[in-house]
């Protein structure tokens, strides 16, 4: 069995972005725990410290763990959906379930990490979704985005309200709804109110659409 390498640092840091899977290894470290199974195997956990933005990582080591037993991801922090700059001085991670972990790196000052967490899931979602069996919430990035412009984050959440998973044409009747918030930068919240709701039944479709997206208008090609 291949070991990892080493911790990529030399010291542990404040904070550390945690890789959502984990490694089946040894690696005998500061970290490491050990303990014996129900089946009565020793068992270690450790982690591979790496400084951000570089991933730090879990890994176990169990003579009775083997791949196929071994599917599920450990709880972490944070996963990153996505990454962009803000306002040209910090770094923004995303975790569409979660939210955007904000990392400022200002001349003259001490970094700060600030977590800004995003609206709950809309009712539809959150009824359809909610979160798994395992009590971890899928990815979301089929029906959320954020970005960053002018000083401000915007957020968008879609909802298929009518969609029926046991419809087999429910992908050519897509009636849904867009979802927009917004807040500044420096706010310590979300605004109050959404700042607007489109919905799919209220548009028309442009000749360049398909027409399955506009399910509740009339395409005349």
């Amino acid at each position: 069995m291949q070991e990892p390498a080493a911790s990529a640092c030399l010291y542990f840091p404040q904070w550390v972005l945690l890789d959502t899977t984990a490694q089946i290894g040894r690696c005998n470290n500061a970290t490491t725990a050990g303990t014996n199974t129900s089946t009565s195997h020793h068992i270690e956990v450790s982690f591979v410290v790496a400084d951000p933005p570089a991933l730090t990582r879990c890994v176990v080591n169990c003579a009775d763990l083997t791949t196929d037993k071994f599917m599920k991801s450990p709880s972490c922090i944070t996963g990153a959906d996505g990454v962009f700059s803000v306002d040209g001085g910090s770094l923004a991670w995303v975790d569409l379930r979660i939210g955007i972990m904000l990392f400022n790196s200002l001349p003259d000052e001490d970094p700060e990490v600030r977590l800004i967490r995003l609206p709950p899931l809309l009712p539809t979602n959150y009824y359809k979704i909610g979160k798994g069996f395992d009590g971890i919430m899928p990815q979301l990035d089929s029906i959320r985005d954020v970005t960053c412009r002018n000083g401000s984050f915007w957020f968008i959440e879609m909802e298929f309200p009518e969609l029926d998973d046991d419809d087999d044409n429910a992908q050519f009747n897509l009636h849904w709804t867009a979802t927009i918030f917004k807040r500044m930068i420096c706010s310590e919240e979300w605004d109050r109110e959404p700042l607007c709701t489109v919905d799919s039944a209220s548009l028309s479709p442009a000749d360049s659409c398909f027409p399955c997206l506009f399910p509740n208008t009339e395409y005349v090609p």
